[in-house]
């Protein structure tokens, strides 16, 4: 199954789910309770994100045009829209997209922009003075990924700052690698384990590791030559990595 295709399942089916794979986040445990905590759970990240640029590069920030790249429901593009002038909140799945609409609509944000995107971001042609991405490069094939990495840096303006998140290693045991291989190239079993457990048929969600060289080689080449890392691990040892568009190299 395509990427595309995987997402617009998730988008219809599970969309709060395939943001965040917790069980209570499915569609039939998502109650008040639980969607509350999920929109929680963006507002913290997107404050420690801005506590961190605030700290680290500049100490009011407040973008005037922001991008959310793979924003899925607007879990983050929502609180960002309560910090930005405006925000365009991208991803390749249009059920996604409806469900972000809705959900900004109810909590009356109306300075976002919901828009379905080529994978690559070739499509979008505006500059910004932010560029955020959490938890989406990892789902994405690096050779179709890092060109989306490298396009949302040359779109950053100059001095403009960017959050972009990405994972480099798997630590899970042997085992688990194993039965995650075996899940990915043999579906059926995939299928059969759902069917075990009671859920509904479903696709693998794709997981991908990064080369951190080629990370900072595209920063470098772009004059993004300010830069600070904040480790993490959702499963996979990853990094977001704040960065300003500021040439200057250290002699």
């Amino acid at each position: 199954m395509s990427d595309k295709k995987t997402w617009e399942h998730y988008g219809s089916a599970n969309p709060y789910y395939g943001v965040a794979t917790v069980d209570k986040f499915r569609d039939k445990n998502l109650d008040e309770e639980n969607r509350d905590e999920f929109f929680q759970s963006g507002e913290a990240h997107v404050n420690a994100v801005w506590d961190e640029i605030k700290t680290h590069f500049v100490s009011g920030f407040s973008p005037v045009n922001a991008l959310d790249f793979g924003c899925g429901v607007g879990r983050l593009t929502i609180p960002m829209g309560a910090k930005c002038k405006k925000v365009i909140g991208v991803d390749i799945s249009s059920t996604m997209l409806e469900e972000a609409g809705s959900n900004a609509a109810a909590m009356d944000i109306d300075n976002i922009e919901f828009r379905e995107t080529v994978g690559d971001l070739s499509d979008i042609d505006e500059t910004f003075d932010f560029v955020h991405s959490f938890i989406v490069l990892q789902h994405i094939n690096p050779s179709d990924g890092f060109k989306a990495f490298e396009r949302m840096v040359e779109m950053l303006e100059q001095h403009g700052v960017g959050a972009l998140h990405v994972t480099f290693h798997n630590d899970a045991t042997t085992t688990n690698r194993l039965k995650a291989s075996a899940i990915k190239y043999l579906p059926l079993l995939f299928s059969i384990r759902n069917r075990i457990r009671g859920l509904d048929p479903e696709p693998v969600i794709p997981i991908h590791e990064y080369n951190l060289n080629r990370v900072f080689e595209i920063l470098y080449d772009h004059g993004c030559h300010r830069s600070y890392c904040r480790f993490t691990h959702h499963g996979l040892k990853g990094v977001i990595i704040f960065f300003q568009k500021t040439p200057g190299l250290l002699d």
